[in-house]
C-alpha cells in the first residue's frame, strides 16, 4: 500500500505545473545578435552581422568602394553606373550598365526628347508619314507641332480632320507669304510731284509682285497710298516700295512706302520651330476656299460664321501672277471654289467682296449660297469683279455656279447692286448665278474702263423690289451680250418696282437674247445717247407689267430694235416716249423681221 501511494505522489510532482522563470543574457557587443548559426538545439550564442549574411547569402557579395563620381546599379544586367565629372558647371552624364552604356541624349524623329526631364515622346505621332510627306490631321495641330525634319505636310482638314478644309502645305523656310497681302505702310511724300489722285499705280521694289495703288498727291508730295483692293502677294513687313513718276503726274521724286504689317495668312501658317508652311493648291490653279478657313455653316437666317475676310484672302490669293504680266507671256489669275452651304458675308468697315483680275469665284451649282448679312452697309455693293480703283481692265473676273442673297426689306441706296463692276471684260462675267436682291439691284455695270472690249452674262435669275432697277448698265463703247435672264420681283408684300432693265449712258452695245420679266411695271428703260444700239430678241413679258419696253424722252432715237419679242401679259410692248413716237402694242413676230424705233 505504501509503495502504491508513492507511486501516485510522484506522479504528481511529474504533472505538476512548473514556475516560469527569466532567462538572462549576457551584454551583448554592437553588430552582433543573439542565436544558433549551426543546425539543431544548443546554447545561444553572440553571432557578428558580417558572419550572419555572409551564412544567409549563397556567396559573399563584393561590393566595391564608393565615392561621389560612382553609384551602385542593379538591374538584369548588374553593374556599376559612372558619373563622369564635368568641365563645366552642368548636369554629369550618367553611364548606365544597358546594351550601349548610356541614357538617351538625342532622338530620331518624329521623337522628341524632353532635355529637361528626359523624358522621349512623339508629339506628331496622331499623324503619320508617307514617303518624305507628313499627313496631320488638320492645319489646327499642325501648326502646333515642330515639322522641321519635313518637306511637304498634307492635312486632312481645316480646324478639324474630315472638314473639307484639308490641303497641300510646302515648307518655303522664312519666306513670305503667297497669301499675306499689305496691310499698312509708312510714306516718304517726296517732293516736287503733280497734284492730283492716280489710280492704277504699280508699286517696286520689296520681296512680293502684284501691288497696285491709288495715289493722292497734294502739295507736291504724295500724301495717301490705297492698295486695299489689290494688295498684292508675297511682301514682307520692311520692304520699301516706291512708283516711277511717270505714273505719278510725271514730276517728283523721293517717293516710297515702306511695309508696317501685312495680313496673317489663313491658309499658309507657321510651326512652332518658326518654319513657314505655304499653301499650294491640289491642282495648280484651282484654289479651295475651304482651306482658307471658309465654313460655309450658315444656316439661312444670319446667324453661323462671318466667313468675308476668308473668302477674300482666297481672292487675292488666286490673283497671284508671276514675274511677267501676261500680256507679255506671264500669267495671272485661278478659280476660286466655295464649299457648298450658306457662306455669310459681312464686312466691317464697309468693304465689297473683290473679285480681282483672272479670278472666277465658283459655287457648287445651286447648293452654294454667298450671303450677305442683313447689316452690310446700304451704301456698298456686295461683290465687285475687278479692282474698282484701279480704273484698269481687268480680264476674265467673274461668278460662276453661285447663289447670291441679300435679305427683302432692307433699304438700299440708289444703284448699289449685289454685284457691280466697272473694269471686267473679255470674259463671262456671270455664268449660272441666281440673285435674290433684296432692294439692292442684282447688277450695275458701268464705265468699262481700258477701252473697248466684250462682257458676257449668261444664265441669271435676278429677284428683286424697291425702286432699284433689276440691272443697270451705262457703258461707253463695251459689247454686252445678255442670254438667258429671269427677273422677278415678289407678288406680295413690298414691291414697289420700276425698272426690270435700265440702259443708260453715252455708249455700248447691248444684245439681250433670251429673257422674261414678271412682276415688274416696266421691263426695259431706254435712255442712251445715239452712239449706242440695243437689240433685245426672244423676250417676253409677263404679269403685273404695264410695257416690255419703254424709250425714255431723252433717248436718241433709232438705238433700239425689236427681234420676236411678245408682252406676253404686259399691257402693250413699247411705250414709245420719244419725240414724234408712238406706242406698240402688237407682238414682234418673226414675219415682222427687226423692227426699229425712229422714233
Amino acid at each position: 500500500m505504501r509503495k502504491h501511494l508513492y507511486a501516485v505522489l510522484s506522479l504528481a510532482l511529474i504533472f505538476a505545473p512548473i514556475p516560469a522563470i527569466a532567462q538572462q543574457f549576457p551584454t551583448v557587443a554592437s553588430g552582433t545578435v543573439i542565436g544558433r548559426t549551426q543546425s539543431g538545439t544548443g546554447p545561444a550564442q553572440a553571432i557578428p552581422f558580417s558572419t550572419l549574411i555572409a551564412t544567409m547569402l549563397a556567396s559573399s557579395p563584393t561590393i566595391p568602394t564608393l565615392n561621389t563620381t560612382t553609384v551602385i546599379y542593379q538591374g538584369t544586367t548588374s553593374g556599376q553606373a559612372t558619373v563622369s565629372a564635368q568641365a563645366v558647371a552642368g548636369t554629369p552624364t550618367i553611364k548606365w550598365p544597358n546594351t550601349s552604356g548610356t541614357v538617351a541624349t538625342n532622338v530620331t524623329s518624329p521623337l522628341v526628347l524632353n532635355a529637361a526631364t528626359g523624358n522621349i515622346s512623339c508629339p506628331t505621332c496622331a499623324g503619320a508619314v508617307s514617303g518624305s510627306t507628313f499627313i496631320a490631321p488638320s492645319r489646327t495641330s499642325a501648326a502646333a507641332l515642330d515639322l522641321s525634319a519635313y518637306a511637304v505636310v498634307r492635312t486632312l482638314g481645316y480646324a478639324d480632320g474630315g472638314d473639307g478644309g484639308g490641303a497641300l502645305f510646302k515648307k518655303v523656310g522664312t519666306a513670305p507669304f503667297l497669301d499675306s497681302f499689305i496691310q499698312s505702310g509708312t510714306i516718304v511724300g517726296g517732293s516736287s510731284y503733280t497734284n492730283g489722285t492716280y489710280y492704277g499705280v504699280s508699286l517696286n521694289g520689296g520681296s512680293g509682285l502684284g501691288a497696285v495703288c491709288q495715289i493722292t498727291v497734294s502739295s507736291g508730295a504724295v500724301s495717301a497710298v490705297n492698295c486695299a483692293t489689290q494688295p498684292g502677294n508675297g511682301y514682307a513687313v520692311g520692304d520699301v516700295l516706291t512708283a516711277s513718276n511717270s505714273v505719278i503726274g510725271g514730276t517728283g521724286s523721293g517717293f516710297t512706302y515702306t511695309i508696317t504689317a501685312v495680313t496673317t495668312p489663313t491658309a499658309s501658317f507657321t510651326d512652332t520651330a518658326g518654319n513657314h508652311w505655304q499653301y499650294v493648291p491640289d491642282t495648280i490653279g484651282i484654289v479651295n476656299a475651304a482651306a482658307f478657313g471658309v465654313k460655309s455653316d450658315g444656316d439661312g437666317a444670319g446667324s453661323g460664321t462671318n466667313d468675308f475676310t476668308t473668302v477674300q484672302n482666297a481672292l487675292f490669293y488666286a490673283a497671284r501672277r508671276g514675274p511677267t504680266n501676261p500680256d507679255a507671256g506671264g500669267f495671272q489669275g485661278a478659280r476660286v471654289i466655295v464649299p457648298a452651304g450658306v457662306t455669310n458675308l459681312c464686312s466691317s468697315p464697309a468693304a465689297s467682296l473683290i473679285v480681282p483680275f483672272g479670278v472666277i469665284l465658283e459655287g457648287a451649282v445651286g447648293g452654294t449660297t454667298l450671303r450677305a448679312c442683313n447689316s452690310f452697309d446700304p451704301g456698298t455693293h456686295v461683290i465687285t469683279l475687278g479692282d474698282p480703283n484701279s480704273h484698269l481692265a481687268s480680264f476674265r473676273s467673274g461668278l460662276r455656279d453661285l447663289t447670291v442673297f441679300f435679305k427683302r426689306g432692307i433699304a438700299a441706296n440708289n444703284t448699289i447692286a449685289l454685284v457691280f463692276t466697272n473694269s471686267t471684260q473679255d470674259g463671262i462675267a456671270l455664268d449660272n448665278v441666281y440673285m435674290y436682291a433684296g432692294q439692292r439691284s442684282c447688277l450695275n455695270f458701268q464705265t468699262g474702263y481700258g477701252g473697248a472690249s466684250t462682257v458676257d452674262i449668261k444664265h441669271i435669275s435676278c429677284n428683286f423690289e424697291g425702286s432699284n432697277a433689276g440691272a443697270r448698265f451705262s457703258y461707253g463703247t463695251t459689247v454686252v451680250r445678255v442670254r438667258s435672264a429671269i427677273f422677278g420681283a415678289p407678288s406680295s408684300g413690298t414691291n414697289n418696282t420700276v425698272n426690270t432693265v435700265e440702259l443708260v449712258g453715252s455708249g455700248g452695245l447691248y444684245d439681250f437674247d433670251g429673257g422674261h420679266t414678271e412682276q415688274i411695271p416696266n421691263g426695259f428703260s431706254v435712255n442712251m445717247s445715239a452712239t449706242a444700239s440695243v437689240t433685245i430678241k426672244h423676250w417676253t413679258g409677263g404679269s403685273g407689267c404695264t410695257q416690255l419696253v419703254t424709250l425714255v424722252s431723252t433717248n436718241t432715237a433709232g438705238n433700239l430694235s425689236l427681234e420676236s419679242a411678245q408682252k406676253n401679259g404686259c399691257t402693250k410692248l413699247v411705250t414709245n416716249g420719244q419725240s414724234g413716237g408712238s406706242d406698240r402694242s402688237a407682238d414682234v413676230t418673226p414675219a415682222n423681221g427687226i423692227v426699229f424705233f425712229n422714233p
